[in-house]
């Protein structure tokens, strides 16, 4: 499916502030809430390359291939469906409310009896309860795959998590400064349970090369960005003859830096690198949580002076760690190829799964034009914040309430 937007001027147009987490030492040290949980406190782990390899290692798992069905969310980023296509699994689309919940009556309506799985998106970090979901999927012999790419943390005790699903996928690099790592976690256990082979030694160099850079290109540590880039020029060259199999196709290439939405299915049992794994386990959860609400609040306050903005989630709840700001533009052919223009932050879910007729869901059909997903990482400086809120205020409206 092509853009939704025919505007192309600003696909090149470097992002003025960094749209993921940096190694950068700047996360708000505020040690509230005291109580972080995490996908990786789950009893049973697997790390992969991406969270989309994930996502088809727990459809494999539950048993999905040609001749069976999984229920998809019709609003959805291409990489979430692409890996159950290439198992062979038929796709059927389900609806998605304004506020971004499910329709379980639509669910019971479109699923046939080949289905074997449901994949349920806790969308931008806002937890929702799975209760009603889990007894529709128990009685109807559905897997429950939980796409927790948007929440690898969540505020409360570890029990809380999967407490509903059989599995949960997260994504690393949308909380921790890593250009890698998926992660599959389950409280069932299972002597099928996989064993993702080691990346080459050229992608864990290029994990380190690259996670620098990006957080030298933003202005974190300049010092250290002077005296480190011609070092960093040796590990690259490295890198490259360190390949291994997958080459400079490997998923901590240079190509993935900017969330392509590609499955490759090389690496479906290749796990994550060494420096994904570290940041994720050993980051300051209560510091990154604290931050990542803090600034979600900021930026929703600021942005909401504009009278025709809408927010189809306007408030974080008790275990929520936002991924992004979710904000309904209006107008949005004209300002979302601005606000890129400008070189703000920001993207949308333009185009859906080949197949997903749009017509099952008239919300994900407006969403895809006018939903804009605006980072709240922990990264983010006063300054950036600052410029994000008054940029976007000049686009997408300024007129104050």
């Amino acid at each position: 499916m092509a853009p939704v937007s025919g505007a192309t001027d600003y696909r090149d147009v470097r992002p003025v502030a960094p749209l993921r987490a940096l190694i950068s030492g700047t996360e708000d040290r505020d040690r509230s809430p005291s109580e972080v949980a995490s996908i990786l406190d789950l009893p049973h782990v697997a790390w992969f390359a991406n969270g989309r390899s994930a996502i088809a290692q727990a459809a494999m798992l539950a048993g999905v291939g040609p001749g069976s069905s999984v229920l998809v969310p019709m609003y959805h980023c291409e990489s979430m469906v692409s890996p159950l296509a290439w198992l062979g699994a038929r796709i059927i689309p389900y609806r998605i409310r304004e506020d971004l919940s499910i329709d379980p009556e639509h669910l019971a309506s479109v699923a046939d009896a080949q289905t074997r799985l449901i994949l349920v998106p806790q969308y931008f970090g806002h937890w929702r309860q799975t209760t009603s979901i889990a007894e529709l999927a128990r009685r109807s012999g559905w897997a429950i795959v939980e796409d927790c790419a948007h929440a690898f943390l969540a505020i409360g005790a570890p029990a809380a998590l999967g407490a509903n699903s059989d599995f949960m996928v997260a994504s690393a690099p949308k909380f921790f400064a890593a250009f890698d790592g998926g992660v599959l976690a389950s409280r069932i256990e299972t002597k099928r349970w996989p064993r993702p082979k080691r990346p080459p030694l050229g992608a864990e160099l290029r994990a380190l090369v690259e996670a620098s850079e990006y957080a030298f290109d933003y202005g974190r540590w300049p010092w250290l960005a002077r005296a480190a880039r011609p070092a960093l020029g040796l590990l690259r060259r490295l890198a490259k003859r360190g390949g291994g199999s997958h080459g400079d196709e490997a998923p901590t290439s240079s190509g993935a830096r900017y969330g392509g939405i590609d499955f490759e299915p090389a690496f479906v049992d290749t796990g994550a690198t060494l420096l994904a794994r570290t940041l994720a386990r050993h980051a300051g959860r209560s510091s990154i949580a604290a931050a990542r609400r803090r600034n979600w609040l900021e930026l929703r306050s600021r942005i909401g002076a504009a009278r025709n903005v809408r927010f189809p989630i306007d408030g974080l709840g008790p275990m929520d760690v936002p991924y992004v700001l979710a904000i309904e533009i209006p107008d949005p052919d004209r300002s979302f190829p601005a606000l890129k223009a400008r070189g703000v932050p920001v993207y949308r879910w333009e185009t859906s799964f080949p197949g997903c007729d749009e017509s099952v869901c008239p919300v994900s059909r407006r969403y895809r034009r006018s939903l804009i997903q605006i980072p709240c990482h922990q990264s983010l400086s006063a300054g950036e914040r600052d410029w994000i809120a008054r940029t976007v205020l000049s686009i997408v409206g300024a007129e104050a309430k």
